[in-house]
Parts: structure tokens; C-alpha cells; sequence
């Protein structure tokens, strides 16, 4: 089975942790790591989450997290009807997700393409348990890309698609906490809009509000909230027009991990080490 992760900062006020005289975010992990499984265990509306494994491999941290869902997935196959997989009283679905925290780099090795938990959901999770640990996870970004779409003098479309979460006063003064808001009201999980310039030839979207997102889509620390972020444009006028996605992931390498035919499991040992390999990778670049 295919696995893929991203690259997130760790961030604090907008400033990498690594500036910090305290890695909070590592205290926090190592704190919740010595609690008992029980203790671990956050309710979380209908999806409790936990730190369910840890590892530390020299200076990086291993973790395996959690989420619980009561209702899940039946069971089938080419000529078996559809049925339910049984779970007894207090037992519930598994989503797990595998993460590599790097306290030297300051990055966050995730996994990606899942239910389980994100970057939001981490970074509530060990505030939870370590009212002190005020860190945000944003996504790693392409540098070449944003700083291409930076140079634009037009823009003829921008694509955001944003998760429904607390909203920032970055978000606010972006006016994507609107977004937000609106998503909220209809208990959305994410909202999508696309905006398009008008139809003249030399017409475009207001540069400087969309090189304010641009610009903190490069600085970090006010973007874990945009899962999409596409801007469609061109630098000369005689030139075609282009789309760059903001936050395409600097990480492009993934994995074939095997898959247990007993249990159609794939182990987090296994996921763990492709995240050093992928890891090991990412900081030779």
C-alpha cells in the first residue's frame, strides 16, 4: 500500500522552535509518552483520540496516533455481500497515524492521505495535556513555487479550500476566517471557493490581498488551516497563463509498505521507518 507524508514546521509565534530557549513540543510528547495507555486516551466529541506508540531512534521522536470512530467500514469481497465487522461494547474503529518529529530541524514528518489525526488535531491533542505547549504545525512549503507566483502582476484565479477550525487573526485580516465561519455554520469539516477575475483581457484579482496570503503561506505560522491554496496567473502580459499550487509539499518521495494478510494491517514499526528513510532524504536535499 501506497504511504505518503508531509513536512510540517514546528512553530512558535511565528518563529521556528528552534529559536526557542524551550522545545515545549518535545517536553509535551515526552510527557503524554509516560502516561498509561488509559491516561492517554482524550474524548473528543464522537472521535477520541491517543498517542497510541512512541519511539525515540537517536535525536527523533517516533509516534503512532489514534483515532477512534464508533461507526465504521463493513466487510466484503468479489461474491460476499457487504456485512458488518463486529466490535464489542467500548470498542471502536482504529485510524492510526504515523509521525517523525526532528527537535533539531524543527520539522514534523506526517502522514497524509487519512482520517486520522492532522496537524490541528496534534497540536490541540498535546495542549490538552500541556497547557504550555502552544505550537502551531504548518505545512512546509515549495519555495520556488510561492516565490514564482509572487512575481505575478496578474491573477486570474485563486482556489482555497480551507479546514473548519478556530479562526486566527491572520485568518482575520486575510478575510479567510470568513470562510471558516461560514463552513462552521453548516458543520463542515472543509470549505471550497474559487474566485475569478472578470472576463477583460487585462483584468485580475486584487494583487495585494492575494500576495498577503502568498506571503504568509512563505513565512509560516499562519497557513495550517489552508489545505488548498492555487493561484492561476503570469508574470508578462504576452506571456500563458500558469497554476501553482502554494503549499505543493517539498517532500515528494513515498512508499510501498506491505500489508499483513492476516489482519490487512500495515504495522507502524514499518511506517516509522520509512518516515527515517523519508526523513533522512528530505535533509540531504
Amino acid at each position: 500500500k501506497e504511504f505518503k507524508a508531509g513536512v510540517h514546521d514546528v512553530m512558535v509565534d511565528g518563529q521556528p522552535i528552534t529559536l526557542q530557549s524551550q522545545d515545549r513540543f518535545k517536553a509535551a510528547i515526552q510527557a503524554v509518552a509516560e502516561l498509561g495507555t488509559d491516561a492517554r486516551w482524550l474524548p473528543w466529541t464522537d472521535k477520541p483520540r491517543r498517542m497510541e506508540g512512541h519511539r525515540s531512534q537517536g535525536m527523533l521522536l517516533l509516534m503512532n496516533f489514534v483515532t477512534a470512530e464508533f461507526a465504521g467500514p463493513g466487510r466484503t469481497g468479489r461474491s460476499i455481500p457487504a456485512s458488518p465487522i463486529g466490535l464489542r461494547e467500548g470498542e471502536y474503529f482504529a485510524h492510526e497515524t504515523a509521525a517523525l518529529y526532528d527537535p533539531g530541524q524543527g520539522i514534523l514528518l506526517l502522514e497524509s492521505g487519512l482520517g486520522g489525526m492532522g496537524p490541528g488535531a496534534i497540536k490541540t491533542y498535546f495542549q490538552h495535556f500541556d497547557p504550555a505547549c502552544i505550537v502551531s504545525l504548518p505545512r512546509r512549503v515549495d519555495s520556488g513555487a510561492v516565490a514564482k507566483a509572487r512575481g505575478f502582476q496578474v491573477y486570474r484565479q485563486l482556489h482555497l479550500q480551507v479546514s473548519i477550525g478556530h479562526v486566527t487573526e491572520t485568518e482575520r485580516r486575510l478575510g479567510t476566517g470568513v470562510l471558516q465561519s461560514l463552513g462552521d455554520d453548516y458543520h463542515a469539516r472543509v470549505i471550497d471557493v474559487v474566485m475569478k477575475c472578470t472576463r477583460t483581457k487585462d483584468g485580475t484579482l486584487d494583487d495585494s490581498r492575494l500576495k498577503a496570503i502568498i506571503d504568509v503561506i512563505r513565512h509560516g505560522g499562519g497557513n495550517e488551516n489552508f489545505e488548498k491554496v492555487k493561484v492561476q496567473g503570469r508574470a508578462e502580459e504576452d506571456e500563458p497563463l500558469e497554476l501553482i499550487d502554494l503549499i505543493a509539499q517539498p517532500l515528494k518521495s513515498k512508499r510501498l509498505l506491505s500489508v499483513d494478510p492476516d489482519t490487512r494491517k500495515i504495522f507502524h514499526e514499518d511506517k516509522w521507518d520509512a518516515l527515517v528513510n523519508m526523513h533522512a532524504e528530505f535533509t540531504q536535499q
